[in-house]
């Protein structure tokens, strides 16, 4: 990571691997394996939904190249990414494979880049389910 002057950490839950994003001029662009079959997203989630799985409230998206007129390339702005946060991270796969979801804690961020902690949906769903109990 960049200079870590002024930057807030969180430490991890220890439930996976961390890994570093970067964000290019301070957006990050979303993963898109597949134009045709749907949009990603990023949301933070903040809990557990009956209907959906989980309470998500979608980040905006810029649309930062475009494919016959469509959106190609989306991205979103590192501001609105907070550090201590949870987030879904979908990525369209294809028709016949389910989307890639991927979940993760942001645990410090820098101007061009931020780092992460992977969780499981598993433990995600553990972890909110042991949150709503302490409550």
């Amino acid at each position: 990571m960049e200079n870590k002057e002024n930057v807030i950490e969180v430490k991890p839950l220890g439930f996976g691997d961390i890994w570093e994003f970067e964000a290019d001029k301070g957006i990050f662009v979303l993963q898109w394996d597949n134009i045709k079959v749907g949009k990603p997203f990023m949301a933070e989630i903040s809990g557990l939904h009956e209907k959906y799985g989980f309470e998500r409230h979608f980040l905006n998206t810029i649309a930062l190249e475009f494919w016959k007129g469509q959106p190609s390339k989306l991205g979103v702005r590192l501001g609105d990414i907070e550090v201590g946060k949870i987030y879904e991270m979908k990525n369209p796969a294809s028709w016949r494979h389910p989307d890639i979801r991927t979940y993760i804690r942001v645990l410090s961020k820098t101007e061009n880049s931020f780092e992460a902690e992977e969780i499981s949906r598993e433990n995600l769903i553990k972890y909110f389910m042991n949150k709503k109990g302490g409550n």
